[in-house]
Order: C-alpha cells, then structure tokens, then sequence
C-alpha cells in the first residue's frame, strides 16, 4: 500500500558497481511516476553517474568516489545535510551510506535490515531472507524496499535512456566495423578474478559461435583489454572478431548494442546493459548467484553456470539455439 504521502525532494543511494546501480533503476523510475512533482536526486560513483546522463527520471546526480576523502565525504554529507529530503532511500547498507542517511534527517529513511548497527540509521526496513538474497531478482530486492511507497514488482525492465547523439554513435560504429545482422556482443573478461569464466570454455564458445557464421565484438571497458586477449588469442578465426577500438563510454556501449544479435559473455555491467537495451543475453557465471542477476522468466535472458559443471560447453550450445529459435 502506498503511504500517504507528497514528498518534494527524494534521495537515493547507490554506490559501487554499474550492473548494481542499473539494477536500482526500475524502483527508481517508478518513484518518478509515483511521485512526478518530487525532485530525485541520486549520489553513485562515476560509472553509475553516466547511468543517468540522459536520464528523464533523476533530475540531480551527485557523484561520489570510490574512496573519498575524508574532506570530499564530509562535504557531501554537509551538502544532504542542508538539503531538507523528505525521503532517503540507501539501496546500498554500507557505513558510508548509512551516515549519509542519517545525516540527511528526513522523516522517512529506507533501508535494509540485517541485524547490524547501520540499521539505525532507517526508520523504515526491509528484511530480506537467505532465499531471497540466492534465489531472487536484486531488481526484486530493491522494489521490496520502496513497497510502501508504492512501487510494484510488474515491471522489472532497467533503464538507460541515451539521446540521438548517442544513438547516431551507434550507427555510426556498426558502420564502421561492418556490423551484421549476425554480430554477438562477446565479454570473455571479468574485473573480478573470482567471477572470471576459464578461457578455454570462452574460447571454445567463440569458436562455436564464429563456425555458426557469427562475428564477435569483444565488449571491455578502459584498461581490460588485456583481460579479454587471453580469450582472444585463443580464437582460430580472428578475422571474424573486432577487439580494436577506441573505447565508447557507458551510454555509448548501450547504442552500440542495439546493433548486436545477443550478448553472450562473463556476468557484469555490460550484461546488465544488454538487458537494459532489450537485447537477448546469456550470463556465463562462475560461481556467484545466477538467478540473482538474471530476469526471471524472461527467454531472451538465460544464464550457464560454469561452477563444477563439465557438461558447460554442451550446455551452453542448448541454451544458444533455444534463445536463437526464440529471438528470430
């Protein structure tokens, strides 16, 4: 049920990774219909910020480093401070967050309850169960957070909003590099070492995916190149793979997949921006939580977990054409 209640100013907090931070904005952009006469402000890290650089939902993005000092984080928390929110909404349960939350003094604080001293900052808390924290869409976690003020679990699509200057990078880049109707979005790295799926099985997924006439744009982000070469040295036909490339920026990566087939890959921010621009995906885990990262239900997006299965390989050919018969 929704509270009764007309707030002028919402606050949220999503801090850290870009898949976490886009998994935040369904219950985001249903406050902004529930609420469309609030102003939405977000504090994120730079790489969430370009989440909303086009966004028609957030009307203020204040950025926080991933390690602030102690001056930038106090001033931030000075800045809340002075801000007199009606709502503070902290997705994140962190210490850093949970200060900032009880600094803002706002008469409704959200957060989750998990029995630690940072509950203290909300007045409002949601508990989640173990099951729900294996088995359940985070999407789901954070409507869960924002219920009672009104959100729904009927709509689970993130969103990523780009303008046409974006989108005309997209064209232009598919254009560039020959895209066809038959190009996969390919990430064969992880940031994470323990998320990182083995090179071989990526490779052997490459391979597969070129001999069924596919090309493979390897999808990475500044620095992981290297990351991703391992895999790449391990493709028989490299003619069929576009690895070179100037890299785009976030919003630039979402036009560029609207021009991909499928995003077949390593779990993380660019799966979740895949989802986020309703292309077809398959996640490839390595351990980790599957369905929690994952749209349940949904056909186009699968997941393969590589985590002590030998048949990953056989596997992976079964849910690539069943997406495929589905997607055509």
């Amino acid at each position: 049920m929704k509270m009764d209640y007309n707030p002028k100013k919402i606050l949220v907090l999503k801090i850290r990774k870009l898949g976490d931070v886009l998994l935040t904005t369904p219950a985001i952009s249903q406050l902004s219909k529930l609420y469309p006469k609030a102003e939405i402000t977000i504090i994120t890290e730079p790489l969430g910020a370009q989440v909303f650089q086009f966004s028609s939902f957030v009307d203020r993005v204040w950025v926080i480093h991933r390690h602030p000092t102690y001056i930038d984080y106090l001033k931030l928390c000075y800045k809340v401070y002075r801000e007199h929110f009606d709502i503070v909404i902290d997705f994140y349960h962190h210490n850093k967050t949970a200060l900032i939350t009880n600094l803002s003094r706002a008469p409704y604080r959200f957060g989750f309850a998990k029995g630690d001293k940072k509950a203290l900052s909300y007045n409002h808390t949601v508990a989640l169960t173990e099951k729900n924290y294996t088995h359940d869409y985070s999407v789901l976690h954070n409507l869960r957070l924002t219920e009672a003020l009104g959100t729904n679990y009927n709509d689970l699509q993130l969103v990523f909003e780009i303008d046409k200057v974006t989108k005309d990078f997209g064209e232009s880049f598919a254009r560039e590099y020959k895209f066809t109707d038959k190009v996969i979005a390919f990430c064969a790295q992880s940031e994470r070492s323990n998320a990182q799926v083995s090179h071989e099985l990526l490779a052997n997924i490459g391979n597969l995916l070129i001999s069924k006439g596919y090309k493979l744009y390897f999808v990475y982000g500044p620095g992981e190149r290297a990351l991703a070469t391992p895999v790449y040295e391990k493709i028989t036909d490299k003619n069929e793979c576009i690895i070179d490339y100037k890299i785009p920026t976030i919003a630039q990566v979402r036009a560029i997949f609207e021009y991909c087939k499928m995003y077949v890959g390593n779990d993380g921010g660019n799966k979740h921006i895949a989802v986020a621009a309703d292309v077809p995906s398959i996640g490839i885990f390595n351990g980790d939580k599957p369905a929690v990262w994952t749209p349940p239900n949904v056909e186009r997006h699968q997941y393969l977990q590589t985590k002590d299965n030998s048949d990953a390989f056989a596997e992976f050919k079964s849910i690539f054409n069943r997406l495929l018969n589905s997607s055509d």
